[in-house]
């Protein structure tokens, strides 16, 4: 039943170095705009072209600043910093390999907020996140990936948010968001925090939970609050873990999931949490391999799934 086995060993080999390198003179706010160019020291009155081009003037913390409507190609994050598109429509957009790649500092904060992230159904990734203090990706819409929307994979213990923020049309394995931390031997919490969101028409789950790649060392928590996750062909949520990976629990609430294979899955000890939420139109509601935990809060709207599968059990704290 477990899906996404290819995804352990691929990202790594995906990441496409645009822009790499530690900027050494810059500015604490850039711009960059259609009409730019690399050239520029990307100030408003120079902007630079490429969100590439621009990190490398931007002081590590910085913010980049988009100011009109244009595509600015792919990049790769090595530094704490902001992308913010306030005004227009600001484009990252990948043919190949990954659209925005995160590789930054342990403590380093990266923002992408207003973007349009698109695959043109043959990029691997629109973001990915192996390493940094945490991510949050704010008013964005990813579309068009072959392989992942945003795939968090942090090293170390990290947290990520993500808010406002549709996934649609993946293609081939594609996977809505996906939560794979690869930290074997480290210790402490990797926090997910998903509010708002849309995993819409992805060739896998919508959002996946996965807990095999780390220690038990390492706990994992995953919410998902106040989301839209439809037409998956396998699962709306999936949570998984293994006997000697980390404790993963996911949360879901005020949430509708339809027209999924499977509305909510949990399998290798993991436990999924549902309460307040919408679980209509699936194959089968619910999903509970051996060992694992699906909780109910009795307070759900469950109906015209093509069966119900395991009955959650009912709690009411946790």
């Amino acid at each position: 039943m477990t899906h996404l086995r290819p995804l352990m060993a691929a990202t790594g080999a995906l990441a496409v170095l645009f822009g790499a390198g530690t900027a050494q003179a810059g500015s604490q706010r850039t711009f960059v705009s259609g009409t730019g160019s690399d050239a520029n020291p990307c100030s408003l009155g120079s902007p630079c072209r490429s969100f590439a081009g621009a990190l490398v003037n931007t002081l590590p913390g910085g913010e980049i600043y988009v100011l009109d409507t244009a595509g600015y190609g792919a990049v790769t994050i090595n530094q704490a910093v902001s992308i913010v598109n306030q005004t227009s429509t600001a484009g990252a957009t990948a043919t190949s390999g990954n659209a925005i790649t995160i590789a930054a500092g342990p403590t380093d904060k990266v923002i992408l907020r207003g973007l349009t992230i698109v695959g043109a159904n043959t990029a691997s990734n629109g973001v990915v996140f192996t390493s940094g203090g945490s991510l949050s990706v704010e008013d964005c819409s990813i579309s068009q990936f072959t392989f992942g929307g945003i795939l968090f994979e942090p090293n170390t213990p990290a947290d990520l948010t993500v808010s406002r923020t549709r996934v649609a049309n993946l293609v081939a394995g594609g996977v809505g968001i996906y939560i794979n931390p690869v930290i074997p031997t480290a210790s402490g919490e990797v926090h997910a925090t998903l509010e708002g969101i849309e995993a819409v028409d992805t060739a896998q789950a919508g959002v996946f939970v996965d807990g095999r790649q780390s220690g038990q060392s390492i706990n994992l928590f995953a919410t998902v609050a106040n989301s839209v996750l439809s037409d998956s062909v396998t699962d709306g949520v999936h949570a998984v873990t293994s006997a000697t990976g980390a404790p993963t629990f996911l949360m879901v609430r005020d949430t509708v999931i339809t027209n999924n294979g499977f509305g909510t899955s949990s399998e290798g000890g993991a436990t999924v949490a549902v309460a307040h939420s919408t679980i209509s139109g699936n194959g089968q509601a619910f999903f509970t391999g051996g060992g694992s935990t699906t909780d109910s809060y009795g307070d759900n709207n469950v109906n015209g799934n093509g069966s119900l599968g395991p009955v959650p059990t009912a709690i009411t704290t946790r």
